[in-house]
């Protein structure tokens, strides 16, 4: 069965931890949002493992097509969000 794109995702990020590649991929302190630490690495070691894809632009046009945002500006510049992630 295909996963859907935000299961995989929540998947991704809650294991991080335990994948041991939070240094790469984790949730933000808040639990409701996450960054991207290491874009190379994330590319090569952790997307193939959860979506099919390997280039981040598609990652990231994905992340768009559920309405993700991307904090832009400021100290939490790279955090991404969704109203219902959590």
């Amino acid at each position: 069965d295909e996963l859907s794109f935000p299961f995989k995702l929540h998947l991704m990020l809650s294991s991080a931890e335990s994948g041991f590649y939070s240094h790469i991929v984790s949730w933000c302190e808040d639990g409701k949002s996450f960054r991207v630490h290491d874009q190379k690495r994330f590319v090569e070691q952790v997307l193939p493992q959860y979506f099919n894809q390997s280039k981040y632009e598609s990652f990231r046009r994905q992340l768009n097509l559920y309405h993700f945002t991307r904090q832009s500006k400021g100290p939490e510049r790279g955090r991404i969000s969704h109203p219902k992630l959590v």
